[in-house]
């Protein structure tokens, strides 16, 4: 995988919660906090913070008016002190708003609005795709971390909502909720979970399944005659997760892609603010890449599972890269040798690089740490093979657990944990099978034992050079009927 892709890989966030340390801003005297909003554009009148923004089309500076209706919080605080460095200065009328660890407040009344901006320049410059920032031709990725100043506190039922000045095309994942003049309503989990956005001159493509709706917006140069292709690509890929759990997971979902020139295929999922799946794909994929490419069903089954820190990344990757190819064999998108061996591989690698020698529970807390991603993202995995496998034992499945929890719509602003959602996926089918494995793995270093599981389903697997291997399934094993339902293979 491409330098550029593993950076861009972490617009993720590491998947947690917007925090960090605060710096002390330098302030420009650019006179950009002026009103960004046209004298015929209608004022907020219903109670709530409403905010207006402009970018102009060079991606230099981001504008902002925010108006307060029904009472003023104590001030606008950043999601991450690294945010405050590069705000370009606050005002309230012609008075000048002092900034510390936030916008002060006081002295606005209910009513008023106040003007911030954003030096886009220097975040371009000197922030990281790590910290979910990213130029990609004359568009750009730019996380709200660093331009959506939230009111602190903010008091519960409180609408946020936001408008975009007209020029620049924009793309955010919150709801569109059109009142008074403004487009979106900002949930309190854009506040919460790390989440994207894009600007520039976007490539916009609406796409939709019987139980969804996607917004697709293209960054860079695009896709040119493969654009087609791409975008089939991935409504497909939604469809595929949506055939597995019953329905796809969320109504509506922005997709944000990158079109580039190197490298494989790379995804990531955010929650912040609305569900987001990050596409990186290559600007001309053959329709056997396309073919071949599980990166879409992956980062949109991620959807399947509410918000998580990244310690939990044992149960939502390895959760979701177990049923990604299960997904794919049963819309016969790959034959059920092809999926097995695609997981006996993972599991061959999760296996031989074991890890720092720490419980599971503990390595995966501590996964970007240590980097011990294939054996938390593997060991994860196998659990959910064991998972699957006594659940078919018993007439059921992982996937008609999930979706059951899915039908839960657990809250999404808090944090929940693998241990959490082992409950519930055991409550929605009435057992115990999640937590009892979940509980035998989570405090060992070893590897999960997956050769009782193997024999019993008819797996062989033999490794081959560069830890690949193949499969081969034995017809006459005690459970290869059972192999057969979990990949669709044979009617249950």
């Amino acid at each position: 995988m491409q330098s550029r892709f593993l950076a861009l890989a972490c617009l993720l966030g590491c998947g947690g919660p917007t925090t960090g340390a605060v710096a002390s801003p330098q302030r420009l005297e650019t006179g950009l906090t002026a009103s960004v909003i046209a004298d015929d554009a209608p004022r907020p009148e219903a109670p709530g913070y409403h905010y207006s923004f402009a970018v102009d089309e060079g991606l230099t500076t981001l504008r902002a008016e925010v108006c307060f209706v029904g009472g003023v919080p104590d001030r606008l605080a950043p999601p991450m002190g690294a945010a405050v460095p590069f705000i370009s200065g606050a005002t309230h009328g012609e008075r000048t708003l002092a900034i510390d660890d936030g916008i002060d407040l006081r002295g606005v009344e209910d009513g008023d609005c106040v003007h911030y901006a954003v030096d886009l320049s220097r975040v371009f410059e000197e922030v990281s795709s790590w910290d979910g920032v990213a130029r990609v031709g004359d568009d750009a990725l730019l996380s709200p971390d660093w331009w959506l100043w939230p009111p602190e506190p903010r008091p519960e039922g409180v609408p946020i909502r936001a408008r975009f000045h007209d020029g620049v095309g924009v793309s955010v994942p919150w709801p569109v909720d059109q009142q008074g003049g403004f487009t979106h309503r900002i949930p309190e989990s854009c506040f919460v979970w790390k989440a994207q956005a894009a600007f520039g001159q976007l490539e916009e493509h609406e796409l939709q399944i019987p139980t969804a709706r996607f917004h697709l917006s293209v960054l860079g140069d695009g896709f040119g005659g493969r654009t087609g292709a791409v975008t089939n690509w991935v409504r497909d890929s939604a469809q595929v997760a949506a055939d597995l759990l019953g329905r796809f997971p969320v109504d509506r979902a922005q997709v944000l892609m990158v079109a580039d020139a190197r490298g494989s295929s790379f995804g990531l999922a955010l929650r912040g603010g609305g569900p987001t799946a990050v596409l990186l794909v290559p600007n001309a994929p053959s329709d056997a890449d396309l073919a071949q490419d599980w990166t879409g069903v992956h980062e949109l089954l991620h959807f399947a599972h509410p918000p998580m820190a990244t310690a939990e990344a044992w149960f939502y990757e390895g959760v979701v890269t177990y049923l990604t190819p299960v997904a794919r064999a049963r819309a016969g998108d790959m034959t059920e040798e092809a999926a097995w061996t695609e997981l006996f591989d993972g599991y061959h690698r999760g296996h031989h690089r074991s890890g720092t020698g720490l419980p599971l529970h503990e390595e995966s807390r501590r996964m970007h740490e240590t980097r011990a991603y294939w054996r938390v993202y593997w060991a994860g995995a196998a659990i959910a093979l064991m998972w699957d496998v006594e659940l078919h034992r018993q007439g059921r499945s992982l996937a008609e657990t999930m979706r059951s929890m899915v039908d839960l719509r657990l809250d999404t602003t808090r944090k929940w944990t693998g241990r959490q959602l082992a409950a519930k996926l055991d409550a929605a089918c009435h057992c115990d099978v999640h937590q009892r494995i979940a509980e035998q793995h989570l405090d060992r270093s070893e590897f999960p034992e997956l050769r009782p599981y193997s024999r019993a389903l008819g797996i062989r697997y033999t490794p081959g050079k560069g830890l690949d291997g193949a499969v081969a399934l034995d017809a006459k094993a005690p459970e290869a009927t059972l192999r057969q339902q979990i990949m669709g293979a044979a009617n249950p």
